[in-house]
């Protein structure tokens, strides 16, 4: 098996140098990066936003024409419509060259009264690389298997802060630390809350930079403001316990599907799992992330979960996700659901989502509007807390390929997602938020002139983004989807009834625990072992947390204010949830 593996991958990387060598853009006179990403109508647009801002930067090169036949054979050997588009924009001579150049491919001679108005030599400005958008290598396999072949994107777009450790594990992205503090793309950039997604902190204590966003999701519900009209209820508040969301959600799926065999309208579509268990004060893992810690809070996190679907009947089960008929798109079916058309009446009062889901909403817009509709009248909530209000964030960030041929090159391509340009596309596209929150701060993101109905939501994903958000708990001792993998497991035995709630905390927690010792016993066999020494030193500061947080729990049981010599020096908390946690409770210094 070993062998067939090993012949797969020789035969994947000689199929992939070979289509790299064979395309016939593949030596050309300027050098072309590839960025690596989803399928998005928006991508071409930054794709020449980042050609312009190149030219307005000074990221250039000077081509001289001695003459028109030296500008034809130029055009020749580069083929590149965004090259060309460049040459009409931006030089002053450049249409007229262009059309002539054009004209001459298409077998025509060129008009001499216009040709002899063109002043050789010419020098162009273009830009010192040129970006093509590659969405067909998006998948993580063909990452992966591209990226140790030596043929991978320049620039590769990752989901998480599990892609950017997982990567970096095996060699694949850059460290842009020092890149990142000189052309202005650094952690200070964007929002804090994303340092778990962006950068690794190494045993010294120091954060090493491997991607910059490419846009970032701070979820909080769309609430769909009709919908609680037609059925009477009250909307949503600012801020909401769980208590207060049962009673609301309860007496809305009564009104909402009375007379009905079963519930065909829903509170809300969904919640983020992860939110519930930090409000009630819990993570996947401990302080340093050393070892699973899957106790009170996970349980309580599973039992409510399952009320809001089995019991209360806030949100649906699959079985009622199953019998929806509606079409799918952008969001999936539950954007269509959450729509008040005359084909869907509203069958959720709340969607759990991010500012990304507007695109879908845009779309809606236009199309009630041509049956004569009014707009999706919109504003949001936040999630229910109990004693630690939160939110998720994520990111679509951008890393730079480590083998790329042009790596000085791709790194600019980061410092141009922190650049006004791109920034003010995001705002305008309304695809989740922009890298820097600064931009967030501006009329054209608040108050969209276009879209009047929007105006109410804007500033809570913002808001959201930098108050609420907690990023993701990672470990570097197991792979996050195998923790994904066990937890997803043991969650889908208890809500089917194969296991009650404290069983699947403690079963996952185990397993969780057993995959990490695995990978210790494995790292124990290198040459010169990774994770052991770290881990050594972190279970060490583990013990030491373990003990000032007895402390500061008698302080709290007690009423005391925390003295500062109790409190757990910041520095020591690997968890973000557990920092943001236990700042709010004053425990940290």
């Amino acid at each position: 098996m070993k062998y067939l593996f090993l012949g797969i991958l020789a035969l994947l990387a000689g199929a992939g140098m070979l289509t790299v060598w064979s395309q016939p853009d593949a030596r050309t006179d300027i050098p072309i990066i590839y960025w690596v990403t989803d399928s998005n109508p928006a991508r071409q647009e930054q794709v020449k936003l980042f050609h312009q801002w190149m030219l307005e930067q000074g990221h250039t090169v000077e081509k001289t024409f001695a003459g028109f036949k030296d500008a034809t054979s130029f055009f020749a050997r580069n083929r590149s419509a965004a090259i060309r588009q460049i040459v009409r924009d931006f030089d002053p001579q450049g249409n007229a060259l262009m059309n002539l150049v054009t004209a001459e491919e298409a077998g025509q001679t060129p008009d001499p009264a216009k040709l002899a108005q063109l002043k050789f030599p010419m020098t162009v400005q273009l830009p010192a690389t040129e970006l093509r958008v590659d969405m067909g290598s998006a998948d993580r396999t063909k990452k992966v298997l591209q990226g140790v072949s030596g043929v991978a994107g320049d620039v590769m777009d990752q989901g998480s802060g599990a892609d950017m450790r997982y990567f970096r594990a095996i060699g694949l992205n850059t460290d842009v630390t020092e890149p990142a503090k000189r052309l202005g793309f650094g952690l200070d950039k964007t929002y804090p809350a994303l340092e778990q997604e962006l950068a690794i902190r190494d045993m010294e204590g120091n954060l090493h930079q491997y991607q910059f966003p490419c846009n970032v999701t701070a979820q909080l519900f769309f609430v769909n403001r009709a919908t609680f009209r037609q059925h009477g209820q009250s909307l949503p508040p600012d801020k909401w316990t769980i208590d207060e969301f049962e009673r609301r959600g309860r007496e809305f799926v009564r009104v909402a599907n009375e007379g009905l065999p079963q519930p065909k309208v829903f509170f809300a579509n969904n919640i983020d799992f992860e939110v519930l268990r930090r409000t009630y004060g819990g993570s996947r893992f401990n302080e340093t992330a050393t070892a699973a810690n899957l106790d009170a809070p996970t349980v309580e996190a599973l039992k409510t979960f399952y009320r809001w679907m089995y019991v209360d009947r806030l949100i649906p089960t699959s079985s009622d996700r199953a019998s929806f008929t509606t079409d799918s798109g952008y969001g999936g079916q539950d954007a269509q659901l959450f729509g008040h058309t005359d084909r869907t009446r509203g069958q959720y009062g709340m969607m759990w989502t991010g500012r990304y889901l507007l695109i879908e909403f845009r779309k809606q817009g236009a199309a009630r509007q041509a049956r004569g509709l009014p707009p999706l009248d919109m504003m949001t909530a936040p999630p229910p807390h109990e004693l630690f209000p939160n939110t998720s964030i994520g990111t679509r960030a951008a890393m730079v390929y480590s083998l790329g041929k042009h790596k000085d090159l791709a790194v600019l391509f980061l410092a141009f997602l922190a650049s006004k340009e791109y920034n003010m596309q995001i705002v305008r596209d309304g695809d989740a938020l922009p890298p820097d929150p600064a931009f967030t701060k501006l009329a054209e993101y608040i108050h969209p002139a276009e879209y009047p109905n929007e105006w109410d939501v804007h500033v809570p994903f913002a808001q959201a983004a930098t108050t609420l958000a907690v990023g993701g708990s990672y470990s570097p001792f197991i792979l996050h989807a195998s923790a994904d993998r066990i937890e997803a497991n043991w969650r889908d035995k208890f809500m089917n009834n194969l296991a009650g709630a404290d069983e699947a905390a403690r079963a996952t927690e185990r397993e969780i625990n057993e995959e990490i010792a695995r990978k210790l016993d494995e790292d124990r066999l290198r040459k010169i072992p990774v994770l052991n020494p770290l881990y050594e030193v972190l279970t060490v500061r583990q013990k030491k947390i373990d003990e000032m947080k007895t402390r500061l729990q008698a302080h709290e049981r007690a009423g005391r204010a925390v003295p500062e010599q109790d409190k757990i020096p910041a520095q020591w908390i690997e968890n973000p949830f557990f920092e943001a946690f236990y700042r709010s409770k004053g425990w940290l210094k």
